[in-house]
């Protein structure tokens, strides 16, 4: 009994190193080599776009409003809103990017826009 068991095991065994060599050999052709390539591409990029994502932190965004509020003290960047709307963007933000160029309104100062009746945009940052 135990020699049909040894015997059996070694037949398995030579499939494997078998199937083992192909698969070598496999990916050290041509075409092996290119999908590992490709593969490799892939993830990379894959992984340094999240990381690029990872670095978008909170601080990075209160940098960022720290900047604008600075620009915005400085009385550098007017401020736009719609003749017909409530609210005032910095020109940059997505809801001063789609007003009409006859709607448009421009303040120097937020005091000046709040005067009007206007208030800062909810989706614009540093506002």
């Amino acid at each position: 009994m135990s020699a049909i068991i040894k015997e059996k095991y070694q037949k398995i065994k030579a499939e494997i190193r078998e199937k083992r060599k192909s698969f070598i050999s496999f990916w050290k052709s041509d075409v092996g080599f290119f999908i590992l390539i490709l593969l490799f591409s892939s993830f990379s990029s894959f992984f340094l776009g999240r990381l690029s994502m990872a670095n978008n932190t909170p601080k990075g965004n209160q940098k960022e409003v720290e900047v604008f509020s600075s620009i915005q003290s400085s009385k550098k960047v007017p401020l736009v809103a719609s003749k017909r709307g409530k609210v005032y963007h910095f020109p940059w933000c997505p809801g001063a990017l789609k007003l009409k160029e006859e709607n448009k309104v421009f303040f120097s100062s937020r005091e000046d826009a709040e005067k009007a009746g206007y208030l800062p945009a909810k989706n614009c940052e540093g506002l």
